[in-house]
């Protein structure tokens, strides 16, 4: 067994910080921070420019296998294409309820919604980037509802 990490630059659009070679197969990784502890996994849908501009979040262009979500005391090690799958198809199911929450200029909304027979918890933010002049726009969801949907996810917690 042979493990090598790589910090990978030039991968930026493709949502991956990271590329590590484990067992002759090579793992892309996108790494995600927040400070406060929350509990739930937040995915960048959208960024909203002062001047009109709209961009994709990173949830629509990563192209990484892992995603290591990481809190002030514990990291989540998800499934990337499957928590990837979800989002889209989350998304796409409460476009309107997207629509309204962006227009509303709100900063979170909580929504419940039933999904694929599933009831869960979702919860709307949007936050103003001064630097950047540009609102992005994310959907959460907590652990617990994706594993109702099969995410492949790992926790490891601060001791």
């Amino acid at each position: 067994m042979i493990l090598i990490l790589q910090k990978v630059k030039f991968c930026k659009k493709k949502d991956i910080d990271l590329s590590v070679n484990f067992n002759r197969r090579r793992y892309s990784i996108s790494e995600k921070s927040r400070k406060t502890k929350y509990n739930d996994i937040l995915a960048e849908y959208k960024h909203i420019f002062d001047n009109g501009n709209i961009i994709k979040g990173w949830i629509y262009e990563s192209e990484a296998d892992i995603l290591i979500y990481s809190l002030p005391d514990l990291i989540y090690e998800i499934n990337m294409p499957q928590f990837k799958e979800l989002m889209l198809k989350l998304i796409t199911s409460i476009k309107g309820e997207l629509s309204d929450f962006e227009k509303s200029q709100r900063k979170g909304k909580p929504i419940s919604i039933k999904f694929q027979e599933k009831n869960i918890n979702l919860f709307l933010t949007g936050a103003y980037n001064t630097i950047g002049n540009y609102t992005t726009y994310s959907i959460c969801i907590t652990p617990e509802d994706l594993k109702k949907f099969g995410i492949n996810l790992k926790i490891f917690k601060k001791e």
